[in-house]
């Protein structure tokens, strides 16, 4: 099994850094899309809704975005009626308690992660999500 992964953050290194590992990991990951704003991203769900095999099975979401939040994009993925739900990780240089305790109580957030993530921490993450899906 190979996933499709999403990386929503308006940071191009991280994107470049974070795409270029998981890009190493073929037998892992067939696709990585990337949107540097949460409102291309929603769109493309939106505008994907009926085909599942085109929406993310993880996804790697930034809080802080140009137009659109992290949490908005949250808030308005619950309301667009996907029948497949991505995992989401937010990964946020962030370290205010207010947005980790956030994202506890936020059903569809995974884990919270500071970043900088690196190669390990993805590949665990990835582990977790294959152990997850095998049950």
């Amino acid at each position: 099994m190979r996933i499709m992964i999403c990386l929503i953050d308006d940071d191009k290194f991280y994107q470049v850094f974070t795409k270029k590992l998981l890009v190493t990991m073929p037998e892992k990951v067939k696709e990585v899309l990337q949107f540097y704003d949460a409102k291309s991203a929603l769109d493309y769900m939106q505008k994907n809704i009926a085909n599942e095999d085109r929406i993310p099975d993880v996804i790697f979401l930034d809080l802080n975005l140009p137009d659109l939040s992290g949490w908005n994009f949250l808030k308005k993925l619950k309301t667009i009626g996907l029948k497949k739900h991505p995992v989401i990780h937010i990964c946020s240089s962030s370290v205010s308690p207010e947005d980790v305790e956030k994202a506890t109580e936020e059903i569809l957030v995974n884990e919270y992660i500071v970043k900088p993530v690196n190669r390990e921490r993805i590949q665990e993450l990835l582990r977790e999500y294959f152990a997850y899906a095998a049950n």
